[in-house]
């Protein structure tokens, strides 16, 4: 711990928003639209802890794992990745009593959510600061305390971490989960955050610095901060090659 101060995923779906509301016995007959916001619509059954799975859907996924690789090779990964996550976290949230809600964009495949009984919000803004801010805010504001962030890159995470997360966040205390890299593959924090005045959209996010910048931020804030194991996350075909190298084949399944 460190005190004051530091030490089928990828085929699209039509988007789907919030819920309907109700209609008079008139409108019973009128064609019904789909509802453009999130689904599928879940209230929290504690309205305590979520488990946000902040990713992009396999269409739209950037990261090219190897230049070798053809589009569909680097999506491929990508949703195989995100199955793995989500599995995980859809295991994990029934034996720890904390929800998922996956936030992602309108080419995420419904029925995916639907599937492993998740919320699902749609990103909102235009650049990755906006949509990591927006998505943090966005679930403090269906009532949870406590707020966990992973992306689908880090297949080493483990049901002890969350455990540890929901465990030391207070309304004076975060978690950061330190990648290899210098980045970071989970954040925690409580619902404190939105009236602290940090600004968390204006550090640097996606960069290599970002685990340092933010427990300057925030132990300059006089929160505590709690670092996770650090772990491996996957950028690349190596890293991949590398993840999958330190496992039993038994457990290709899991992909």
């Amino acid at each position: 711990m460190m005190r004051r101060p530091p030490i089928d995923v990828s085929k699209p779906e039509e988007p789907v928003s919030g819920g309907a509301s109700q209609s008079s016995p008139s409108e019973a007959s009128r064609p019904q639209r789909r509802p453009r916001t999130s689904a599928p619509v879940m209230l929290p059954p504690n309205g305590r802890n979520a488990a946000i799975l902040f990713t992009a859907s396999p269409t739209r996924e950037r990261k090219k794992f190897s230049p070798l690789l053809p589009k569909e090779g680097n999506q491929e990964i990508a949703a195989n990745l995100l199955l793995q996550t989500l599995s995980k976290l859809a295991e994990y949230s029934q034996q720890d009593d904390f929800d998922v809600i996956i936030v992602s964009d309108e080419k995420f495949n419904l029925s995916v959510a639907e599937r492993f009984k998740c919320r699902f919000l749609l990103h909102r803004g235009t650049t990755f600061a906006a949509r990591i801010t927006n998505a943090i805010k966005d679930i403090f504001a269906l009532g949870y305390e406590k707020v966990t962030l992973v992306g689908n890159d880090c297949p080493m995470l483990s049901e002890r971490d969350f455990q540890k997360s929901f465990r030391f966040i207070t309304d004076s205390s975060v978690v950061f989960g330190p990648a290899k890299d210098g980045g970071i593959y989970l954040i925690g924090f409580p619902r404190s955050l939105m009236s602290s005045g940090i600004a968390i959209e204006k550090l640097p996010w996606k960069t290599h610095g970002i685990l340092n910048d933010l427990i300057s931020c925030f132990t300059g804030q006089n929160f505590d901060v709690m670092l996770l194991r650090e772990k491996h996350d996957l950028d690349t075909i190596s890293d991949l090659a590398n993840f999958i190298n330190a496992f039993d084949s038994t457990d290709e399944s899991s992909f």
